[in-house]
């Protein structure tokens, strides 16, 4: 189908999607996906992405940083545009004052960790083992320690700058010391709380009664009080926590949920169908969301697109990008705002 007849169609079902290819080109096609609450979505997209030149809700105001399975990339005015690549697989993002912290993992031998650092204007520094860590996911820098999921010894694994990151203590609250809850996701809320994500698809939960209904826990890293025991969605990623209220993303449900911690209920986004939601970060307004191509993982490394998401705080999906075949994403972090999702610290950065 060319250009000229996805719009005539479009005209008709208003369900435009707008893809990004690896050349940066946007081009505009036609997909009917057939379920009522798919093709409103499409039409608010489009509407949202035409009238006035785009409101507020548009990803192409939106500066974010991107981790995929071989790209570390910049999403700047809606294009993807590539910082690292060939250092394994990109995982969490964070920064403090100084620099920038990007795990990098060999997911196709021992799965040890790198550290990739980088100055505030992402110039690339050095890189930096970490052989505590085994199959890094998520990175927070917090109160001058840097935080890293180590989910095949269930932990989280704790480090200082000290002419270099200098491993300074684990953090365990399970028994196992293999990958039995799939530890992912590591955030802390203004009290100095700790949250995080039991995923519970581990390499040795198979075959668990459990498998896949995921937890957040909170608890003081002094004394291990734990304050809150979650049972939440399925395949989780992404934790935060705004006013009472806990965020996460559901990847085997293709939805962002939204907690109660008050009253239990739960609010589900959207369904977006086909994706798997990994990555989650606040935006002034609503959320912006990573998205994956629902693939056995066999197939992830050689194909598939990824995708980025923008929900307001309905939830409601008000914009979409498709990057075609830039594979899964694993990580997103708002560049342009304090990103309460993250550790509240604007990046003032350029493109190099």
């Amino acid at each position: 189908m060319t250009e000229r007849d996805a719009r005539a169609k479009a005209a008709t079902f208003k369900d435009l999607h707008s893809v990004v290819y690896r050349d940066n080109v946007e081009r505009v096609y036609c997909w009917r996906i057939g379920q009522s609450t798919d093709i409103e979505l499409c039409e608010r997209v489009e509407d949202q992405r035409l009238a006035n030149g785009g409101g507020p809700m548009e990803l192409n105001r939106c500066m974010v940083l991107v981790s995929t399975m071989r790209e570390l990339c910049v999403w700047e005015r809606g294009s993807l545009n590539t910082i690292q690549k060939d250092k394994g697989s990109y995982a969490g993002l964070t920064w403090d004052d100084e620099r920038v912290y990007v795990l990098a993992r060999n997911d196709f031998g021992d799965r040890v960790t790198t550290a990739e650092v980088f100055t505030r204007s992402l110039w690339y520094r050095e890189s930096i083992p970490l052989p505590e860590v085994k199959n890094a996911h998520q990175a927070l820098w917090h109160d001058d320690r840097l935080y890293v999921t180590s989910t095949d010894t269930n932990s989280i694994e704790v480090y200082r700058w000290s002419k270099g990151l200098e491993h300074c203590g684990s953090v365990r609250w399970r028994e196992q010391t293999c990958d039995w809850n799939h530890v992912n996701s590591v955030w802390f809320d203004e009290s100095g709380r700790f949250w995080v994500c039991e995923h519970n698809g581990g390499t040795y939960a198979k075959g668990q009664p459990w498998e896949y209904e995921s937890r957040v826990r909170c608890f003081h890293l002094l004394g291990g009080l734990v304050e809150h025991d979650v049972q939440l969605g399925r395949g989780i990623h992404n934790v935060a926590v705004l006013d009472g209220e806990l965020f996460v993303c559901s990847s085997l449900d293709s939805q962002v949920l939204r907690y109660d911690l008050e009253s239990g209920v739960v609010t589900r986004s959207q369904k977006l169908a086909g994706w798997h939601p990994r990555g989650l970060s606040r935006h002034p307004d609503g959320w912006i969301v990573g998205l994956s191509a629902c693939l056995p993982k066999e197939r992830r490394p050689k194909e598939g697109d990824a995708g980025l998401a923008l929900l307001d705080d309905s939830l409601r999906v008000r914009d979409m990008r498709v990057l075609s075949e830039w594979r899964q994403v694993y990580d997103v972090r708002m560049l342009n705002y304090a990103d309460s999702a993250h550790n509240r610290k604007v990046l003032s950065w350029r493109i190099v």
